[in-house]
């Protein structure tokens, strides 16, 4: 994204209460913005849910003599490399097991960032074959467990896993519905506690299904799991019932494992209407996410709280061959490489993952983009930053 300096003749409201937008937690890492008289910065594409644009509208917004005039000039461009704030590492590993998660890739940040997880359809026809009317994920997702271990993978872990959602949705607003699940033979000790609507209760897995606009569909879009791993998809394209999901990320600081890796989370505060959802890890540290969904993508921005400790994300996915995977190649803006290939570790602000080869697997499973950006640069350049560390 691109920023220019522009003046305004903005002047009401203090630095200060301009920061009321933020979460508390996140406030409380801002303490001291400052930004000389009549001066602002203006993102050139504000998004939709991102820091800058949540910034960007109350500025224009705020008091009927607002007015925003051209912008005076361009902050010069950065030379390559500058912005490549993620590092990924390939700690994956070979299988024969199509439900086993061997592609393991944490991210490591140089600095603190904020993270957006885009789910889009895969670049070949999204199809369900087999699938009848009624999308059923058990038949249209079908899992394929020959050549899978009986004990000591992620596969045997959530085969065993004894699944119960309850009969009633925790919080359906006719947009969005959120089902809170159980698991008798859950892998880890703990459960997470989900306060939504003033509706509070424990589980392992948090269900969301959301509406398709001008339809009376509600597809699953988003699943949180208590280990830390997210899973998102888009809607379907037109003409085709659902989709399935396929890769996973963890988002935290995740804590490597002999056989899955996962950060706990200790508590899930959701606000519907985003929806966004308040993260607190069992370890400490809190994270923001809001989620929006369309049939082209499911798009995830999450703000970390500071911390230095651990990965920003771990991309976690499957690769048995080309064609039975649910990726098989990794870009990074700079290269692309084979997701299996031989390498150690590449850097970028931006990771694609993605499947080049038509796969049996998963068929309609989406391509992951995990994109990392500077908050200090986010939200004001030097020298005006003065952000907590």
């Amino acid at each position: 994204m691109q920023y220019k300096t522009c003046r305004s003749d903005f002047s009401g409201g203090s630095p200060r209460s301009r920061l009321q937008i933020f979460p508390p937690w996140l406030r409380s890492n801002l303490p001291a913005l400052r930004l000389p008289p009549q001066q602002t910065l203006c993102p050139v594409t504000p998004r939709r849910n991102s820091v800058l644009a949540l910034m960007w509208s109350p500025l224009i917004r705020a008091g009927s003599a607002t007015r925003v005039l051209l912008c005076l000039m361009t902050i010069p461009a950065v030379p390559a490399g500058v912005c490549d704030v993620l590092t990924a590492s390939n700690r994956s590993y070979p299988t024969t097991c199509a439900e086993e998660d061997n592609i393991n890739v944490p991210l490591a940040a140089r600095s603190w960032v904020q993270l957006s997880v885009r789910a889009t359809h895969p670049t070949y026809p999204v199809t369900t074959p087999g699938c009848g009317a009624d999308f059923d994920a058990e038949v249209c997702c079908t899992a394929d467990f020959s050549g899978c271990p009986t004990t000591g993978t992620t596969s045997y872990l959530l085969r065993s896993a004894n699944l119960s959602c309850g009969s009633e949705p925790i919080w359906d607003d006719h947009v969005n519905a959120f089902w809170l699940c159980t698991e008798l033979n859950w892998w880890r000790p703990f459960a997470m506690r989900v306060s939504v609507g003033g509706n509070v209760q424990q589980g392992h897995r948090l269900v969301l299904n959301s509406k398709i606009v001008d339809e009376g569909s509600y597809p699953e879009v988003l699943t949180i799991y208590e280990d830390g791993n997210v899973r998102i998809k888009p809607h379907p394209p037109a003409g085709v019932k659902d989709v399935c999901y396929g890769s996973s990320v963890i988002l935290g600081p995740a804590a490597e494992d002999q056989v899955r890796p996962f950060v706990d989370i200790a508590r899930i505060d959701i606000v519907p209407q985003g929806p966004c959802f308040h993260i607190t890890y069992a370890s400490g540290g809190t994270a923001y996410w809001c989620l929006r969904v369309n049939r082209q993508e499911a798009y995830l921005e999450v703000t970390p709280s500071p911390r230095t400790d651990g990965p920003v994300a771990t991309f976690r996915s499957m690769w048995v061959s080309d064609g039975n995977a649910d990726v098989d190649h990794l870009d990074s803006g700079a290269t692309t490489l084979p997701i299996r290939g031989v390498w150690n570790s590449v850097t970028g602000s931006e990771f694609l993952f993605r499947r080049a080869v038509f796969s049996r697997h998963n068929i309609s499973a989406p391509d992951i983009s995990i994109r990392g950006t500077d908050v200090e640069t986010m939200i004001i350049p030097r020298p005006w930053r003065h952000v907590a560390r």
